[in-house]
Protein backbone atom coordinates (compact mmCIF):
# COMPACT_ATOMS: atom_id res chain seq x y z
CA UNK A 1 0.00 0.00 0.00
CA UNK A 2 1.31 3.23 -0.94
CA UNK A 3 -0.13 6.77 0.28
CA UNK A 4 1.80 10.08 -1.46
CA UNK A 5 1.55 14.02 -0.83
CA UNK A 6 3.56 16.68 -2.08
CA UNK A 7 6.55 16.08 0.14
CA UNK A 8 6.66 12.14 1.02
CA UNK A 9 5.66 8.77 -0.18
CA UNK A 10 4.48 6.60 2.54
CA UNK A 11 4.74 2.88 1.62
CA UNK A 12 3.26 -0.22 4.01
CA UNK A 13 5.06 -3.46 2.87
CA UNK A 14 3.16 -6.63 3.39
CA UNK A 15 4.30 -9.26 5.58
CA UNK A 16 7.14 -11.24 4.55
CA UNK A 17 6.21 -14.83 3.79
CA UNK A 18 7.88 -18.22 5.04
CA UNK A 19 8.68 -20.98 2.90
CA UNK A 20 7.63 -24.29 4.80
CA UNK A 21 7.04 -27.81 3.74
CA UNK A 22 6.44 -28.72 -0.13
CA UNK A 23 6.88 -25.43 -1.02
CA UNK A 24 3.91 -23.85 0.74
CA UNK A 25 4.41 -20.07 1.91
CA UNK A 26 2.43 -18.45 5.17
CA UNK A 27 3.43 -15.32 7.03
CA UNK A 28 3.11 -16.93 10.37
CA UNK A 29 5.64 -20.05 11.31
CA UNK A 30 2.74 -21.10 13.49
CA UNK A 31 -0.23 -21.50 10.71
CA UNK A 32 2.69 -22.76 8.40
CA UNK A 33 4.49 -25.70 10.76
CA UNK A 34 0.70 -26.62 11.46
CA UNK A 35 -0.42 -27.15 7.89
CA UNK A 36 2.50 -28.54 5.84
CA UNK A 37 5.66 -29.06 8.47
CA UNK A 38 9.04 -27.86 8.19
CA UNK A 39 11.29 -27.38 5.28
CA UNK A 40 12.21 -30.80 3.76
CA UNK A 41 15.35 -31.19 2.96
CA UNK A 42 19.05 -33.56 3.76
CA UNK A 43 19.39 -31.73 6.99
CA UNK A 44 15.68 -32.57 8.72
CA UNK A 45 16.55 -35.05 11.46
CA UNK A 46 14.70 -38.47 11.44
CA UNK A 47 14.36 -38.13 15.46
CA UNK A 48 15.65 -35.75 17.69
CA UNK A 49 18.78 -37.18 19.88
CA UNK A 50 18.24 -34.93 22.76
CA UNK A 51 20.16 -35.90 26.31
CA UNK A 52 19.28 -33.77 29.17
CA UNK A 53 21.18 -32.66 32.93
CA UNK A 54 20.21 -31.40 36.14
CA UNK A 55 19.10 -32.37 39.27
CA UNK A 56 16.79 -35.79 40.03
CA UNK A 57 13.63 -33.48 40.53
CA UNK A 58 15.03 -31.55 37.20
CA UNK A 59 15.44 -34.30 35.44
CA UNK A 60 11.49 -35.76 36.78
CA UNK A 61 10.04 -32.69 35.60
CA UNK A 62 12.02 -33.04 32.41
CA UNK A 63 10.44 -36.20 31.33
CA UNK A 64 6.77 -34.81 32.77
CA UNK A 65 7.12 -32.57 30.03
CA UNK A 66 8.78 -34.27 27.35
CA UNK A 67 5.77 -36.43 27.98
CA UNK A 68 3.69 -33.77 27.10
CA UNK A 69 5.34 -32.26 24.64
CA UNK A 70 4.41 -35.79 22.12
CA UNK A 71 0.77 -34.46 22.77
CA UNK A 72 -1.68 -32.10 21.38
CA UNK A 73 -1.78 -29.37 23.65
CA UNK A 74 -4.95 -26.63 23.96
CA UNK A 75 -4.33 -23.20 23.55
CA UNK A 76 -4.58 -21.01 26.22
CA UNK A 77 -7.17 -19.01 24.88
CA UNK A 78 -9.29 -20.54 22.02
CA UNK A 79 -10.55 -17.09 20.44
CA UNK A 80 -7.64 -15.26 21.29
CA UNK A 81 -5.25 -15.30 17.77
CA UNK A 82 -1.89 -15.04 19.32
CA UNK A 83 -2.91 -18.13 21.53
CA UNK A 84 -2.58 -20.67 19.15
CA UNK A 85 -2.53 -24.87 20.09
CA UNK A 86 0.61 -27.06 19.96
CA UNK A 87 -0.05 -30.32 17.79
CA UNK A 88 2.05 -32.19 19.08
CA UNK A 89 6.04 -32.47 18.17
CA UNK A 90 5.86 -35.02 15.68
CA UNK A 91 2.99 -33.42 14.14
CA UNK A 92 4.47 -30.50 13.76
CA UNK A 93 8.17 -30.96 12.87
CA UNK A 94 7.20 -34.83 10.81
CA UNK A 95 10.34 -35.72 13.34
CA UNK A 96 10.11 -38.45 16.15
CA UNK A 97 10.60 -36.98 19.54
CA UNK A 98 11.86 -40.09 21.07
CA UNK A 99 10.17 -41.27 24.58
CA UNK A 100 13.30 -41.27 26.70
CA UNK A 101 16.59 -39.10 26.74
CA UNK A 102 19.37 -40.54 24.90
CA UNK A 103 21.45 -39.96 27.95
CA UNK A 104 20.37 -38.56 31.16
CA UNK A 105 22.97 -36.76 33.92
CA UNK A 106 22.59 -36.36 37.37
CA UNK A 107 23.55 -32.92 39.13
CA UNK A 108 23.73 -33.33 43.27
CA UNK A 109 20.91 -30.81 44.60
CA UNK A 110 22.96 -30.24 47.67
CA UNK A 111 26.14 -29.43 45.65
CA UNK A 112 24.24 -26.90 43.57
CA UNK A 113 23.04 -24.84 46.80
CA UNK A 114 26.50 -24.98 47.84
CA UNK A 115 28.28 -23.61 44.98
CA UNK A 116 25.83 -20.57 43.92
CA UNK A 117 26.14 -19.12 47.70
CA UNK A 118 29.61 -18.83 47.41
CA UNK A 119 30.46 -15.13 48.92
CA UNK A 120 32.69 -14.91 45.56
CA UNK A 121 30.51 -14.39 42.77
CA UNK A 122 33.01 -15.50 39.80
CA UNK A 123 34.02 -18.47 42.24
CA UNK A 124 30.50 -19.06 42.65
CA UNK A 125 29.18 -19.20 39.03
CA UNK A 126 32.52 -20.83 38.06
CA UNK A 127 32.02 -23.95 40.27
CA UNK A 128 28.12 -23.87 39.21
CA UNK A 129 29.17 -24.27 35.57
CA UNK A 130 31.78 -26.87 36.56
CA UNK A 131 28.84 -28.67 37.59
CA UNK A 132 26.60 -28.56 34.99
CA UNK A 133 29.29 -28.71 31.88
CA UNK A 134 31.74 -31.45 33.72
CA UNK A 135 29.06 -34.11 33.38
CA UNK A 136 28.42 -33.33 29.74
CA UNK A 137 32.49 -33.41 28.85
CA UNK A 138 32.60 -36.38 30.52
CA UNK A 139 29.76 -38.46 28.52
CA UNK A 140 31.07 -37.00 25.43
CA UNK A 141 34.47 -38.53 25.85
CA UNK A 142 32.71 -42.21 27.06
CA UNK A 143 30.28 -42.83 24.74
CA UNK A 144 30.62 -43.10 20.80
CA UNK A 145 26.93 -41.75 19.93
CA UNK A 146 26.35 -38.33 21.23
CA UNK A 147 22.99 -36.00 21.32
CA UNK A 148 22.86 -33.70 18.91
CA UNK A 149 21.41 -31.26 21.70
CA UNK A 150 21.58 -31.16 25.28
CA UNK A 151 18.81 -29.66 27.68
CA UNK A 152 20.40 -28.51 30.99
CA UNK A 153 17.46 -28.55 33.65
CA UNK A 154 18.32 -25.64 35.93
CA UNK A 155 16.82 -24.92 39.39
CA UNK A 156 15.37 -21.38 40.12
CA UNK A 157 18.64 -20.41 42.14
CA UNK A 158 20.81 -20.80 39.63
CA UNK A 159 18.73 -18.63 37.71
CA UNK A 160 18.69 -16.05 40.11
CA UNK A 161 21.97 -16.13 41.80
CA UNK A 162 23.86 -17.03 38.23
CA UNK A 163 23.66 -13.58 36.83
CA UNK A 164 25.84 -10.37 37.08
CA UNK A 165 25.83 -7.96 40.37
CA UNK A 166 23.06 -10.32 42.17
CA UNK A 167 24.19 -12.38 45.28
CA UNK A 168 22.26 -14.52 48.12
CA UNK A 169 21.27 -13.13 51.25
CA UNK A 170 24.60 -12.25 53.72
CA UNK A 171 22.59 -14.82 56.28
CA UNK A 172 23.31 -17.77 53.84
CA UNK A 173 26.58 -17.26 51.79
CA UNK A 174 29.22 -19.28 52.12
CA UNK A 175 32.90 -18.08 52.54
CA UNK A 176 34.53 -18.75 49.32
CA UNK A 177 38.28 -20.58 49.57
CA UNK A 178 40.07 -18.37 47.18
CA UNK A 179 43.71 -17.29 48.31
CA UNK A 180 43.81 -14.53 46.91
CA UNK A 181 41.41 -10.88 46.91
CA UNK A 182 39.69 -10.30 43.65
CA UNK A 183 41.34 -6.79 43.53
CA UNK A 184 44.90 -8.49 43.86
CA UNK A 185 43.53 -11.07 41.08
CA UNK A 186 42.94 -8.54 38.98
CA UNK A 187 46.09 -6.84 38.89
CA UNK A 188 47.82 -10.36 38.58
CA UNK A 189 46.04 -10.28 35.26
CA UNK A 190 47.56 -7.07 34.47
CA UNK A 191 51.01 -7.68 35.17
CA UNK A 192 51.47 -11.53 35.74
CA UNK A 193 52.76 -13.48 38.37
CA UNK A 194 55.89 -16.39 38.84
CA UNK A 195 53.76 -18.32 41.08
CA UNK A 196 51.04 -20.74 38.86
CA UNK A 197 48.56 -20.84 41.16
CA UNK A 198 48.26 -17.36 41.24
CA UNK A 199 47.48 -17.51 37.77
CA UNK A 200 45.25 -19.94 38.47
CA UNK A 201 43.09 -17.79 41.04
CA UNK A 202 43.50 -14.79 38.86
CA UNK A 203 41.87 -16.43 35.90
CA UNK A 204 38.14 -16.92 37.24
CA UNK A 205 38.16 -12.94 37.07
CA UNK A 206 38.58 -13.06 33.30
CA UNK A 207 35.09 -13.88 32.92
CA UNK A 208 31.26 -12.51 33.33
CA UNK A 209 29.67 -13.34 36.03
CA UNK A 210 26.73 -15.30 34.09
CA UNK A 211 25.75 -19.18 34.08
CA UNK A 212 24.41 -19.09 30.58
CA UNK A 213 27.37 -17.09 28.88
CA UNK A 214 29.98 -19.75 30.82
CA UNK A 215 28.10 -22.44 30.65
CA UNK A 216 27.89 -22.33 26.50
CA UNK A 217 31.80 -21.06 26.26
CA UNK A 218 33.01 -23.57 28.52
CA UNK A 219 31.20 -25.97 25.95
CA UNK A 220 31.74 -24.57 23.06
CA UNK A 221 34.76 -26.67 21.71
CA UNK A 222 33.11 -29.71 22.76
CA UNK A 223 30.86 -28.85 20.07
CA UNK A 224 27.87 -29.62 22.62
CA UNK A 225 24.50 -27.95 21.50
CA UNK A 226 22.74 -26.43 24.75
CA UNK A 227 19.69 -25.38 25.63
CA UNK A 228 19.28 -24.42 29.53
CA UNK A 229 15.54 -24.12 30.41
CA UNK A 230 14.36 -23.74 34.01
CA UNK A 231 12.68 -26.26 36.10
CA UNK A 232 9.65 -23.67 36.68
CA UNK A 233 8.72 -23.05 32.74
CA UNK A 234 8.52 -26.86 32.28
CA UNK A 235 6.25 -27.39 35.21
CA UNK A 236 4.88 -24.29 36.71
CA UNK A 237 2.20 -26.68 38.63
CA UNK A 238 5.10 -27.60 40.73
CA UNK A 239 5.65 -24.05 42.00
CA UNK A 240 2.31 -22.91 43.59
CA UNK A 241 2.60 -21.18 46.58
CA UNK A 242 -0.60 -20.33 48.30
CA UNK A 243 -2.75 -20.81 45.59
CA UNK A 244 -0.52 -18.91 42.80
CA UNK A 245 2.47 -19.67 40.71
CA UNK A 246 5.79 -18.36 42.06
CA UNK A 247 6.84 -16.70 38.58
CA UNK A 248 4.55 -15.95 35.34
CA UNK A 249 5.33 -17.71 32.84
CA UNK A 250 3.96 -18.50 29.30
CA UNK A 251 0.87 -20.92 28.46
CA UNK A 252 1.95 -24.37 28.07
CA UNK A 253 1.18 -24.06 24.16
CA UNK A 254 3.52 -21.40 23.39
CA UNK A 255 5.89 -23.11 25.50
CA UNK A 256 5.96 -25.85 23.57
CA UNK A 257 5.94 -23.89 20.75
CA UNK A 258 9.05 -22.16 21.21
CA UNK A 259 11.29 -25.27 22.75
CA UNK A 260 10.37 -27.58 20.25
CA UNK A 261 11.07 -24.96 17.49
CA UNK A 262 14.44 -24.67 18.96
CA UNK A 263 15.40 -28.35 19.94
CA UNK A 264 14.27 -28.71 15.81
CA UNK A 265 16.65 -26.22 14.93
CA UNK A 266 19.81 -26.85 17.54
CA UNK A 267 19.31 -30.60 16.10
CA UNK A 268 19.93 -29.78 12.70
CA UNK A 269 16.79 -28.96 11.42
CA UNK A 270 15.00 -26.19 9.13
CA UNK A 271 11.47 -24.96 10.28
CA UNK A 272 11.79 -22.31 7.54
CA UNK A 273 13.27 -20.19 5.10
CA UNK A 274 12.52 -16.77 3.72
CA UNK A 275 10.46 -16.45 0.71
CA UNK A 276 11.72 -13.46 -0.57
CA UNK A 277 15.66 -13.43 -0.25
CA UNK A 278 17.39 -12.60 -3.38
CA UNK A 279 19.46 -15.29 -4.76
CA UNK A 280 22.93 -13.82 -4.85
CA UNK A 281 22.49 -11.61 -1.90
CA UNK A 282 24.74 -12.10 0.89
CA UNK A 283 23.40 -10.52 4.14
CA UNK A 284 26.12 -9.73 6.76
CA UNK A 285 26.10 -8.87 10.72
CA UNK A 286 28.70 -7.21 12.24
CA UNK A 287 29.33 -6.99 16.19
CA UNK A 288 32.09 -5.91 18.71
CA UNK A 289 32.64 -6.85 22.25
CA UNK A 290 35.70 -5.63 24.24
CA UNK A 291 37.58 -8.68 25.03
CA UNK A 292 37.68 -9.39 28.65
CA UNK A 293 39.73 -12.36 28.84
CA UNK A 294 42.26 -9.93 27.68
CA UNK A 295 43.46 -6.80 29.95
CA UNK A 296 45.31 -4.69 26.92
CA UNK A 297 43.18 -1.41 26.76
CA UNK A 298 41.37 -1.35 23.85
CA UNK A 299 41.58 -5.30 22.65
CA UNK A 300 38.04 -6.42 21.08
CA UNK A 301 36.86 -9.22 19.15
CA UNK A 302 34.93 -8.85 15.89
CA UNK A 303 32.58 -11.28 15.29
CA UNK A 304 30.01 -11.57 11.85
CA UNK A 305 27.36 -13.68 11.24
CA UNK A 306 26.29 -14.05 7.52
CA UNK A 307 22.74 -15.29 6.79
CA UNK A 308 21.75 -17.75 3.49
CA UNK A 309 19.24 -17.81 1.52
CA UNK A 310 18.72 -22.10 2.74
CA UNK A 311 18.31 -20.26 6.08
CA UNK A 312 21.46 -21.20 7.59
CA UNK A 313 23.55 -18.88 9.62
CA UNK A 314 26.72 -18.80 10.03
CA UNK A 315 28.72 -17.03 12.33
CA UNK A 316 32.50 -16.44 12.26
CA UNK A 317 34.43 -14.76 15.09
CA UNK A 318 37.56 -12.59 13.92
CA UNK A 319 40.56 -11.46 15.42
CA UNK A 320 40.97 -10.36 18.34
CA UNK A 321 43.26 -6.75 18.04
CA UNK A 322 43.32 -3.02 18.91
CA UNK A 323 39.45 -2.39 17.48
CA UNK A 324 38.44 0.10 20.33
CA UNK A 325 40.10 3.62 20.29
CA UNK A 326 39.77 4.80 23.31
CA UNK A 327 39.78 8.15 21.90
CA UNK A 328 36.71 8.73 19.58
CA UNK A 329 34.94 5.58 21.92
CA UNK A 330 34.22 3.85 19.02
CA UNK A 331 35.38 -0.02 17.18
CA UNK A 332 37.19 0.14 13.73
CA UNK A 333 38.19 -3.12 12.18
CA UNK A 334 42.15 -1.94 10.16
CA UNK A 335 41.88 -2.47 6.08
CA UNK A 336 43.73 -5.86 6.77
CA UNK A 337 41.00 -6.86 10.08
CA UNK A 338 38.27 -6.13 7.88
CA UNK A 339 39.60 -7.66 4.50
CA UNK A 340 40.18 -11.02 7.15
CA UNK A 341 36.82 -11.47 7.91
CA UNK A 342 35.22 -10.51 4.85
CA UNK A 343 37.74 -13.51 3.21
CA UNK A 344 35.81 -15.52 5.99
CA UNK A 345 32.50 -14.70 5.30
CA UNK A 346 33.06 -14.67 1.20
CA UNK A 347 34.66 -18.15 0.94
CA UNK A 348 32.24 -19.78 3.27
CA UNK A 349 29.25 -18.11 0.57
CA UNK A 350 31.20 -20.08 -2.34
CA UNK A 351 31.67 -23.39 -0.33
CA UNK A 352 27.41 -23.36 -0.13
CA UNK A 353 27.10 -21.68 -3.38
CA UNK A 354 29.68 -22.23 -5.40
CA UNK A 355 29.85 -18.90 -6.54
CA UNK A 356 30.43 -15.38 -5.14
CA UNK A 357 28.00 -13.55 -4.18
CA UNK A 358 26.98 -10.59 -6.32
CA UNK A 359 25.85 -8.72 -3.64
CA UNK A 360 26.89 -8.53 0.12
CA UNK A 361 25.04 -6.22 2.73
CA UNK A 362 26.82 -5.32 5.44
CA UNK A 363 24.89 -4.36 8.77
CA UNK A 364 26.06 -2.47 12.08
CA UNK A 365 24.99 -0.54 14.63
CA UNK A 366 23.81 2.62 14.43
CA UNK A 367 25.06 5.50 16.58
CA UNK A 368 22.89 7.88 18.30
CA UNK A 369 22.68 11.08 16.91
CA UNK A 370 22.50 9.59 12.98
CA UNK A 371 20.53 11.56 10.54
CA UNK A 372 19.35 11.00 7.26
CA UNK A 373 17.63 13.97 5.81
CA UNK A 374 15.22 12.61 3.25
CA UNK A 375 13.72 15.49 1.83
CA UNK A 376 14.91 19.31 2.43
CA UNK A 377 12.26 19.54 5.00
CA UNK A 378 11.87 16.40 6.90
CA UNK A 379 14.09 13.69 7.87
CA UNK A 380 14.93 10.95 10.60
CA UNK A 381 16.89 10.84 13.59
CA UNK A 382 18.10 7.83 16.19
CA UNK A 383 18.39 9.32 18.87
CA UNK A 384 18.93 5.65 20.42
CA UNK A 385 21.55 3.95 19.26
CA UNK A 386 25.81 2.58 20.13
CA UNK A 387 26.94 5.88 22.02
CA UNK A 388 31.16 6.36 22.26
CA UNK A 389 31.07 8.21 25.70
CA UNK A 390 29.48 4.69 27.24
CA UNK A 391 31.42 1.80 24.86
CA UNK A 392 27.92 0.38 24.55
CA UNK A 393 24.34 0.60 23.40
CA UNK A 394 21.95 1.01 26.65
CA UNK A 395 18.74 -0.66 25.01
CA UNK A 396 17.42 -4.25 23.85
CA UNK A 397 15.86 -3.45 20.53
CA UNK A 398 16.88 -2.33 18.06
CA UNK A 399 16.33 1.40 17.81
CA UNK A 400 14.04 3.23 15.50
CA UNK A 401 14.40 6.34 14.28
CA UNK A 402 12.13 9.60 15.24
CA UNK A 403 10.31 11.63 11.87
CA UNK A 404 11.70 15.07 12.45
CA UNK A 405 9.50 17.20 9.88
CA UNK A 406 9.14 20.92 9.18
CA UNK A 407 5.88 21.74 8.72
CA UNK A 408 5.79 25.66 8.73
CA UNK A 409 8.07 28.31 8.31
CA UNK A 410 11.48 28.34 7.57
CA UNK A 411 14.10 26.85 9.32
CA UNK A 412 17.31 24.51 8.57
CA UNK A 413 16.46 20.56 9.10
CA UNK A 414 19.89 19.77 10.22
CA UNK A 415 19.58 22.77 13.16
CA UNK A 416 16.66 21.46 14.39
CA UNK A 417 17.53 17.92 14.62
CA UNK A 418 20.77 19.03 16.84
CA UNK A 419 17.59 20.62 19.01
CA UNK A 420 15.61 17.63 19.59
CA UNK A 421 19.20 15.59 20.06
CA UNK A 422 19.64 18.36 23.02
CA UNK A 423 16.06 17.84 24.06
CA UNK A 424 17.08 14.29 24.73
CA UNK A 425 19.47 15.16 27.41
CA UNK A 426 17.27 17.30 29.91
CA UNK A 427 15.28 15.32 31.45
CA UNK A 428 15.92 15.83 35.41
CA UNK A 429 14.10 13.42 36.75
CA UNK A 430 16.94 10.71 36.06
CA UNK A 431 21.23 11.04 35.49
CA UNK A 432 21.03 9.52 32.33
CA UNK A 433 23.43 10.07 29.21
CA UNK A 434 20.18 10.57 27.21
CA UNK A 435 16.90 9.59 26.47
CA UNK A 436 15.17 8.17 23.05
CA UNK A 437 12.31 10.92 23.11
CA UNK A 438 13.15 14.63 23.57
CA UNK A 439 11.83 16.25 27.17
CA UNK A 440 8.73 17.67 25.51
CA UNK A 441 7.15 14.55 24.50
CA UNK A 442 9.03 12.66 26.88
CA UNK A 443 6.68 14.76 29.54
CA UNK A 444 3.72 14.88 27.26
CA UNK A 445 3.24 11.07 27.19
CA UNK A 446 3.95 10.52 30.79
CA UNK A 447 1.08 13.21 31.53
CA UNK A 448 -1.05 11.14 29.71
CA UNK A 449 0.13 7.86 31.20
CA UNK A 450 -0.97 9.68 34.71
CA UNK A 451 -4.38 10.29 33.45
CA UNK A 452 -5.43 7.09 32.13
CA UNK A 453 -2.81 4.48 33.55
CA UNK A 454 -1.81 3.81 36.79
CA UNK A 455 -4.48 3.25 39.70
CA UNK A 456 -1.75 3.82 42.58
CA UNK A 457 -0.95 7.22 43.58
CA UNK A 458 2.92 7.65 43.18
CA UNK A 459 3.10 8.72 46.38
CA UNK A 460 2.07 5.43 47.45
CA UNK A 461 4.09 3.77 45.21
CA UNK A 462 7.75 5.28 45.85
CA UNK A 463 6.42 4.68 49.58
CA UNK A 464 6.10 0.51 49.07
CA UNK A 465 9.89 0.58 46.83
CA UNK A 466 11.60 2.39 49.48
CA UNK A 467 10.20 -0.42 51.84
CA UNK A 468 10.83 -2.73 49.39
CA UNK A 469 14.38 -2.01 49.12
CA UNK A 470 15.10 -1.41 52.79
CA UNK A 471 13.58 -5.41 52.95
CA UNK A 472 15.66 -6.25 49.88
CA UNK A 473 19.11 -5.38 51.89
CA UNK A 474 19.65 -9.02 53.24
CA UNK A 475 19.64 -9.23 49.74
CA UNK A 476 21.51 -6.84 48.09
CA UNK A 477 23.64 -6.25 45.37
CA UNK A 478 27.33 -7.01 45.70
CA UNK A 479 30.59 -5.89 44.37
CA UNK A 480 31.46 -8.74 42.67
CA UNK A 481 35.43 -7.46 43.79
CA UNK A 482 34.46 -8.81 47.14
CA UNK A 483 32.96 -11.03 49.58
CA UNK A 484 31.00 -10.30 52.40
CA UNK A 485 32.27 -7.69 54.48
CA UNK A 486 32.30 -8.78 58.23
CA UNK A 487 31.76 -4.80 59.63
CA UNK A 488 28.59 -4.73 58.26
CA UNK A 489 27.06 -8.04 59.54
CA UNK A 490 25.82 -6.51 62.37
CA UNK A 491 23.72 -3.86 60.53
CA UNK A 492 22.16 -5.85 58.23
CA UNK A 493 20.83 -8.22 61.07
CA UNK A 494 18.46 -6.18 61.79
CA UNK A 495 16.95 -6.50 58.71
CA UNK A 496 16.76 -10.87 58.29
CA UNK A 497 13.59 -12.05 57.11
CA UNK A 498 11.75 -12.57 60.40
CA UNK A 499 7.89 -12.17 61.03
CA UNK A 500 8.62 -9.07 63.34
CA UNK A 501 10.97 -7.51 61.76
CA UNK A 502 9.70 -4.37 61.99
CA UNK A 503 10.93 -3.29 57.77
CA UNK A 504 8.58 -6.16 57.35
CA UNK A 505 6.03 -5.34 58.78
CA UNK A 506 5.94 -2.11 57.24
CA UNK A 507 5.78 -3.24 53.64
CA UNK A 508 3.39 -5.51 54.36
CA UNK A 509 0.95 -3.43 55.85
CA UNK A 510 1.53 -0.76 52.75
CA UNK A 511 0.86 -3.70 50.29
CA UNK A 512 -2.68 -4.55 52.78
CA UNK A 513 -3.94 -1.09 52.50
CA UNK A 514 -4.26 -1.07 49.08
CA UNK A 515 -7.54 -1.36 47.33
CA UNK A 516 -7.97 -4.61 44.83
CA UNK A 517 -7.44 -2.70 41.67
CA UNK A 518 -3.89 -1.17 43.07
CA UNK A 519 -2.94 -4.75 44.56
CA UNK A 520 -4.03 -6.21 40.90
CA UNK A 521 -1.82 -3.03 39.67
CA UNK A 522 1.49 -3.92 41.65
CA UNK A 523 0.96 -7.50 41.05
CA UNK A 524 1.04 -6.45 37.11
CA UNK A 525 3.62 -4.09 37.40
CA UNK A 526 6.43 -6.70 39.66
CA UNK A 527 5.57 -8.58 36.17
CA UNK A 528 6.36 -6.14 33.81
CA UNK A 529 9.96 -5.00 35.72
CA UNK A 530 10.78 -8.71 36.23
CA UNK A 531 10.27 -8.90 31.91
CA UNK A 532 7.61 -11.56 32.24
CA UNK A 533 5.72 -8.69 30.29
CA UNK A 534 6.97 -6.09 28.00
CA UNK A 535 5.24 -2.30 27.89
CA UNK A 536 3.13 -3.54 25.06
CA UNK A 537 1.96 -6.41 26.76
CA UNK A 538 0.59 -3.95 30.07
CA UNK A 539 -2.92 -5.06 29.41
CA UNK A 540 -2.20 -8.42 29.25
CA UNK A 541 0.01 -8.50 32.71
CA UNK A 542 -3.31 -6.76 34.15
CA UNK A 543 -5.55 -9.30 32.75
CA UNK A 544 -3.42 -11.96 33.91
CA UNK A 545 -3.29 -10.36 37.61
CA UNK A 546 -6.69 -9.92 37.93
CA UNK A 547 -7.55 -13.42 36.78
CA UNK A 548 -5.43 -14.89 39.33
CA UNK A 549 -4.97 -12.27 42.65
CA UNK A 550 -6.27 -13.37 45.68
CA UNK A 551 -5.38 -12.64 49.41
CA UNK A 552 -1.79 -14.49 49.22
CA UNK A 553 -0.51 -11.38 46.84
CA UNK A 554 1.33 -10.03 49.58
CA UNK A 555 3.50 -12.75 50.57
CA UNK A 556 4.19 -13.42 47.01
CA UNK A 557 5.60 -10.43 46.79
CA UNK A 558 7.13 -10.09 49.80
CA UNK A 559 8.61 -13.10 48.49
CA UNK A 560 10.03 -11.86 45.64
CA UNK A 561 13.96 -11.22 45.19
CA UNK A 562 14.42 -7.54 43.83
CA UNK A 563 10.92 -6.57 44.51
CA UNK A 564 12.00 -3.13 44.79
CA UNK A 565 14.01 -3.21 41.24
CA UNK A 566 11.59 -4.78 39.88
CA UNK A 567 8.90 -1.95 40.46
CA UNK A 568 10.99 0.89 39.91
CA UNK A 569 11.79 -0.35 36.64
CA UNK A 570 8.14 -1.06 35.90
CA UNK A 571 7.08 2.17 36.92
CA UNK A 572 9.90 3.90 34.75
CA UNK A 573 9.08 2.16 31.83
CA UNK A 574 5.19 3.34 31.79
CA UNK A 575 6.65 6.63 31.68
CA UNK A 576 6.36 7.86 35.38
CA UNK A 577 9.13 8.60 37.94
CA UNK A 578 9.46 8.55 41.48
CA UNK A 579 12.33 10.42 42.55
CA UNK A 580 10.31 13.53 43.61
CA UNK A 581 8.40 11.77 45.96
CA UNK A 582 12.09 9.48 46.93
CA UNK A 583 14.08 13.01 47.77
CA UNK A 584 11.55 13.55 50.33
CA UNK A 585 13.28 10.52 52.09
CA UNK A 586 16.38 10.95 51.35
Amino acid sequence: MTVSGDAVRLDVFPEPLLVFGHDQCLEHPKDGLFLYGPLLDASKPAEIKFGVVGTADGLERFRRWSARLRRYIPPFKPDVPHHAAFPGFEATFHTAWPEQAMAELEVPAEAIRHSVRLSDRHDSVKQTVELFASPIQAYLRREDAHPTVWFVVIPEEVHRYGRPKVSPPKSERIPSLLKLPAATAKKILRLGSLFPEEMEVADLYRYEVNFHHQLKARLLADRAVVQIVRETSLTPEDFIVNGRSSRAVQDPATIAWNLATTAFFKAGGKPWKLASVRPGVCYVGLVFKQDGTNPSVGNACCGAQMFLNSGDGLVFRGAVGPWYSEASKEYHLTRVGAAALMKLVVDSYIESNGRPPDELFIHGRVIRGTAYCAFERMGYLWTKGFVPRLRTYPGWEVPNPLCIQIDRGEADLHRVMQDVMGLTKVNFNACVFGDGWPVTLKFANAGRARLHMLKTPLEQLAYIVEKARQFDAETALVDSDSGSNPSDDNDVAILEDTRDNPTRQELVGALDALNEDQRIEILALMWLGRGDFDRAGWRDALAQASEIHNAAETEYLIGTPLLADYLEEAIAALGYSLEEYEKGRL
